[in-house]
């Protein structure tokens, strides 16, 4: 076991879409440099998911001049304010607009993941191995779109995030079959409808329009306590829905009979962790109690510390979207946990922007806990 150093960084953008998409490139070649694309694809192609799945993404000439085309039709017709941004984007990282759009709308590389909705509370563990993914979190204030907060990829996509209107989305890679034609992934979709839904059912009707082609589990939930898990693979998918009071739970497997068919690969720890989640349900009684259970390590917690494996827990969320409520944190309960609040009901709790949550992680090698689960 080693330790590692951790770092989220959260901070916040304001003005027209491309006014924000080029302080985003702007920032990205800062922090990244130029080459940042480059370096985020070869992160993905290295990944083991993307060889296990037989993933083919690139940005090749001959794949852009094939892609570009369908990406930006998908998403202008919902949001053509968001390819300006992604204009914007490239302009400030110095790149082409078709290779930033098609790299923006990437079929992802997120590996694990815990997420479930009870009694009001949207909740999720974020794991993969921490130089996959920026671990930034972004408040955006565009022109033309609902404020959101949510946790960044390649800048424009969201890995999860609230919205004014109390919209929650998060993912967990579900492992199915990798895509067969072009369109957008689940992290793409997300920020689309945390721009412009609010509600599920409207993030549905988003979901209608999309050409969506990535195997994700997408968790989404609304103001008035209604909760979906669109489970989706290779042109199949199948919508789960919440019941009052009941706990609605996805980690790394398809749990709708129908989906079965879709599972080509399983995380070890999947099944470990949808039992412990259903099992707690009961005692989970705050946002206090389920944050605990979000960071505590196995066995009784879900909170996984296999960072080098790419199955580390880098942040852990809850999001209210009643009261726009968020609770983040990162590390380990009683193991230099850091947290903080926030409210998009009160912009005020975002007055010390831009801000660094930092903490040091233990590295476990997953194969040593194997026997165990």
């Amino acid at each position: 076991m080693k330790e590692i150093e951790h770092n989220v960084t959260i901070s916040q953008y304001s003005g027209t879409h491309f006014e924000v998409g080029k302080k985003l490139g702007e920032r990205a070649k800062i922090v990244h440099g130029p080459n940042y694309v480059d370096n985020a694809l070869a992160a993905i192609k290295g990944s083991f998911l993307y060889e296990a799945l037989g993933m083919n993404f690139e940005l090749s000439s001959e794949y852009i001049e094939r892609t570009f085309p369908v990406i930006e039709e998908a998403i202008g017709r919902v949001h053509s304010d968001l390819l300006k941004e992604i204009q914007g984007f490239a302009a400030g990282l110095g790149e082409s607009y078709s290779r930033a759009l098609v790299f923006t709308s990437n079929f992802g590389n997120d590996r694990g993941c815990s997420q479930f909705f009870l009694n009001g509370y949207h909740a999720r563990n974020y794991d993969d191995n921490p130089n996959s993914v920026e671990n930034e979190f972004l408040l955006l204030h565009t022109t033309g779109s609902f404020i959101s907060f949510g946790a960044s990829t390649g800048y424009v996509e969201r890995l999860d995030g609230i919205n004014e209107k109390g919209l929650a989305v998060s993912l967990t890679f579900g492992a199915g079959k990798p895509p067969t034609q072009q369109g957008i992934g689940s992290a793409m979709f997300q920020r689309i409808v945390l721009d412009k839904a609010s509600s599920v059912d409207e993030a549905l009707d988003l979901f209608d329009k999309t050409p969506y082609v990535t195997p994700n589990n997408v968790l989404i939930s609304d103001a008035n306590g209604n909760s979906v898990v669109i489970e989706a693979s290779a042109g199949k998918h199948r919508i789960r829905r919440g019941a009052k009071g009941s706990i609605l739970v996805c980690a790394n497997s398809y749990l709708h009979p129908d989906m079965r068919d879709q599972q080509i690969h399983k995380n070890p720890t999947t099944v470990w962790r949808e039992a412990r989640m259903k099992k707690f349900q009961d005692k989970l009684r705050n946002e206090d109690d389920i944050m605990d259970l979000l960071t505590t390590d196995f066995p009784n917690g879900l909170f996984e510390p296999y960072f080098t494996d790419g199955l580390g827990t880098l942040w852990s969320v809850i999001y209210h979207p009643e009261s726009r409520g968020i609770l983040l944190a990162i590390g380990e309960k009683n193991s230099g946990r850091k947290e903080l609040r926030f409210s998009l009901s009160d912009t005020s709790t975002f007055d010390r922007l831009p801000l660094t949550l930092q903490t040091q992680l233990k590295d476990v090698v997953l194969a040593e806990r194997l026997p165990q689960y």
